[in-house]
């Protein structure tokens, strides 16, 4: 195997591996052609193609919220967790079924959905080995401790979650997101369209960056759910059905907005939390300008205002994005240098190598790898 496209390194391949997550976010599809293209048979087991029961949905979901309301139960506690037709019991039944049917050599779960009391026991009855990704950016402890349970390793994409689990004596790994560069690619060629564009559900950090570049320019271009006749929001309604391009844009078409946009503004859900998003990954492989916040984990991979532009609060986006807009070479060389960054670092050929890595340290009783740190230094957004 040709560890991330430069040295040639002996390990020992899965010959099949089963990957059990949802249909979108495409992760699984993304690392089965990765995978596939190292010669490794790939089966996917998508939690998300399994259908509700009308008993789960009319009856059980019912009479747990009934039970909840009259305080027979605690809120949050289910009702019929071991009943054959709840989702997850019909989910974990189908996913060992998969399993037992393709008899893969590596079963890689990529977090969550969770497969419920019986899933416990059949990710017991799995003895291949199991390795976990938990793409999910929540850090309470017990919920952590719960969900790493049975994994022979437990990768998270937030920093944070990994030191919990440590503290506990529990190992975990960090490992952050990837992107596919022949889904997104830059179109160093197209016309700017928009000033400025978002892609992201509404919450109240995200509403207060918005709101505070609407400040700066009203040429904007805004996707997803949550934001129109949201009473929560700080933006005039008018401005926001202005702005508000459609509740979703994914593939070509997110590729082109990045393209079209003179600067993309990511920020996380919830204001300092931790995990870089995938938009990280994307819009740098697109060769779009990116103006975000900092989760902790950004000096990890990236240097700010080479590979992407920051800001840490109100004044400093306003600044960074004025100073951007007004600056055409200074976006170009912040997309050329991010895209060159990110496809030389971050594919997910590099992610399936890593995976590698870890079935080869298991197979072998061996430490595992970890994900490196880059040696990464900031440098001044403010042009010469």
């Amino acid at each position: 195997m040709a560890l991330n496209n430069a040295i040639e390194i002996k390990v020992k391949l899965p010959r099949k591996i089963l990957i059990a997550y949802v249909r979108f976010p495409p992760i699984a599809f993304e690392l089965k052609e990765a995978f596939e293209s190292m010669g490794i048979e790939v089966r996917l087991f998508l939690a998300s193609d399994i259908p509700v029961s009308f008993v789960h949905k009319k009856i059980f979901r019912r009479l747990t919220k009934w039970a909840w309301s009259l305080g027979l139960v605690k809120k949050g506690v289910g009702l019929f967790l071991d009943h054959p037709l709840r989702w997850e019991n019909i989910a974990a039944d189908s996913l060992y079924k998969t399993h037992q049917d393709f008899q893969p050599n590596l079963v890689l779960f990529i977090q969550e959905p969770t497969y419920g009391n019986r899933g416990d026991r059949i990710l017991e009855k799995i003895t291949v080995p199991k390795i976990a990704w938990n793409v999910e950016a929540y850090e309470e402890i017990e919920r952590l401790k719960e969900s790493s349970q049975f994994f022979d390793v437990y990768n998270l994409f937030n920093q944070n979650a990994v030191a919990l689990l440590n503290n506990e004596q529990i190992p975990a790994k960090y490992l952050c997101h990837a992107v596919n560069p022949t889904r997104f690619y830059p179109q160093f060629d197209s016309q700017p369209l928009y000033d400025i564009c978002f892609v992201g559900n509404f919450s109240p950090w995200r509403d207060e960056i918005l709101n505070a570049a609407l400040g700066v320019s009203s040429n904007v271009a805004l996707y997803g759910p949550n934001w129109v006749g949201n009473r929560k929001s700080k933006i005039a309604p008018k401005m926001l059905a202005a702005i508000h391009k459609g509740n979703s844009i994914i593939g070509n078409e997110l590729n082109s907005l990045f393209s079209s946009s003179k600067v993309v503004i990511n920020v996380s859900r919830v204001r300092d939390s931790a995990g870089l998003n995938m938009r990280f990954f994307e819009v740098l492989a697109a060769g779009a300008c990116l103006l975000t916040d900092t989760p902790p984990e950004l000096e990890r991979h990236f240097i700010p205002n080479r590979h992407l532009a920051t800001f840490s609060n109100i004044d400093e986006l306003k600044h960074n994005l004025t100073a951007l807009l007004a600056n055409p070479s200074l976006r170009q060389n912040i997309g050329v240098e991010g895209y060159k960054h990110v496809v030389a670092n971050h594919t997910y050929l590099h992610l399936a190598e890593h995976f590698l890595l870890q079935f080869d340290a298991l197979f072998h009783k061996k430490s595992l790898p970890s994900l490196q740190a880059n040696s990464l230094r900031p440098t001044s957004l403010d042009p010469e």
